[in-house]
């Protein structure tokens, strides 16, 4: 399997994530990688192309989250009343969640599962999207039976 260059995914990402939010206004992103460097990684990143862009945002980091004291956020507000959220990995931070949720480094997580159940309300619930971006971490994963299911035609 051909490995992408370690942040690339995380850039497209970002960019994407910010004509979304910042410059389209579709909805609210919920980023959620499985840790804090990548999830501070990935705000970053959609800084730079907010400022490229000439986006009003306000940006804040570190703020715990009231339902997870060891999970920290990052936000960057825009001013047409979007917000871009990078979490660590706690699926707690995704319950109840409306807007798009960008879940990296999923097969690396060690609750995967658990982490879908909490974020698959916002697509199949209320038909946002959901993206799910992972190097592979073997056959067991969910992550794995999620492509193979979409090999097999199962998900669409």
């Amino acid at each position: 399997m051909r490995e992408v260059a370690t942040c690339g995914h995380v850039v497209v990402q970002a960019f994407e994530d910010v004509i979304d939010t910042g410059v389209e206004g579709k909805y609210d992103t919920w980023f959620s990688s499985n840790n804090e460097s990548n999830a501070r990684e990935y705000i970053d990143y959609c800084k730079k192309f907010a400022d490229v862009l000439n986006l009003t945002i306000q940006a804040t980091g570190g703020e715990e989250m009231l339902d997870a004291a060891d999970a920290q956020t990052f936000v960057i507000y825009f001013k047409n009343g979007r917000k871009i959220t990078g979490l660590s990995s706690s699926p707690n931070q995704l319950h109840g969640k409306g807007g798009k949720i960008v879940l990296d480094e999923f097969a690396r997580r060690d609750n995967e599962l658990e982490v879908w159940e909490a974020a698959s309300p916002t697509g199949l619930v209320w038909g946002f999207p959901i993206r799910i971006i992972s190097t592979h971490r073997g056959k067991q994963s969910v992550f794995y039976s999620f492509i193979k299911r979409l090999e097999r035609g199962e998900l669409a």
